[in-house]
């Protein structure tokens, strides 16, 4: 009597990267240990990544409300933002208005004033007039 397993039973996990044979097709941990610690770890990364999503919306929300200190049309010192707690590397997107790049944390930005000064205009979208599909992603 000889036993033959099919091909298509022999399984790589793609936890430990261990090779065994499945009873199953649709198997694919070698074992419970492996599955329960892959799905654990693919938890652990959705969680993760939730609270990257967050830091991140909190860090624009931020310069939202630094942004929304100030008036509109009103010039300010780039170091100035930056003491508030300004991070110059988020924003919700980029535009031009009048053909200068506009940096925007959803309904508020600034643009370059002058750039050897350092100088920023502060825009309030709501307060601007500008043609809506400029702003159309």
């Amino acid at each position: 009597m000889s036993l033959f397993i099919p091909a298509d039973y022999a399984m790589v996990c793609p936890n430990c990267e261990e090779a065994f044979i499945a009873k199953h097709l649709n198997t694919r941990y070698c074992s419970k240990a492996c599955k329960i610690w892959a799905n654990n770890l693919k938890a652990r990364q959705a969680v993760k990544k939730q609270q990257n999503f967050h830091a991140l919306n909190d860090t624009l929300a931020k310069n939202r409300t630094i942004l929304r200190g100030y008036r509109h049309g009103q010039i300010v010192h780039q170091d100035a933002l930056q003491q508030q707690g300004y991070d110059f590397r988020y924003m919700t997107y980029q535009t031009e208005i009048e053909g200068v790049p506009c940096f925007v944390c959803y309904d508020t930005g600034y643009q370059i004033a002058d750039k050897a000064k350092k100088m920023a205009k502060i825009i309030h979208f709501k307060n601007a007039e500008i043609d809506n599909d400029k702003f159309t992603n």
